[in-house]
């Protein structure tokens, strides 16, 4: 499989576009969504939802879901509650949606959650999140973090 590395400067834009989107509701013609706090998925997740979290001036929780060991993807996931409360208007947040598993295992684990942003968004996977900055390519995907 192909591999797409992402530098930390391609990462920030994508941040500031999620940000714009989230506090415009501009994503799919939704309207402003009043979030009361930023939940990341860890390990991952946590690199966007911290910074959108500052920038909505919101608190900031993380649960860990990983159906991945390294490349190689596991048939249950690892999952870990890291101080997280699911009270209120959760905006969940991930760096990729592939498959919809680790948002389906949240809401099975956790509860509902009011909306989700992803820097990237795979198409054939249904429904769209709330908020993303891209499309998925058919390639891995590098992150900074993971380097």
């Amino acid at each position: 499989m192909d591999k797409i590395y992402c530098t930390p400067s391609d990462i920030n834009a994508m941040i500031i576009d999620l940000i714009r989107q989230i506090q415009t509701g501009m994503r799919f013609s939704r309207d402003t969504v009043k979030f009361t706090k930023v939940v990341g998925i860890r390990n991952g997740g946590i690199h966007i939802s911290q910074p959108i979290a500052r920038a909505l001036v919101l608190p900031h929780e993380e649960v860990h879901i990983s159906y991945r060991d390294g490349q190689d993807r596991r048939e249950k996931p690892i999952i870990k509650n890291i101080n997280f409360t699911n009270v209120g208007r959760v905006l969940l947040v991930d760096d990729l949606i592939d498959s919809s598993v680790t948002r389906e295992t949240f809401k099975t684990h956790f509860g509902p959650f009011e909306g989700m942003a992803v820097l990237f968004w795979n198409e054939k996977t249904q429904p769209p999140p709330d908020y993303y900055a891209r499309t998925k390519p058919d390639a891995w995907i590098v992150f900074p973090w993971e380097v």
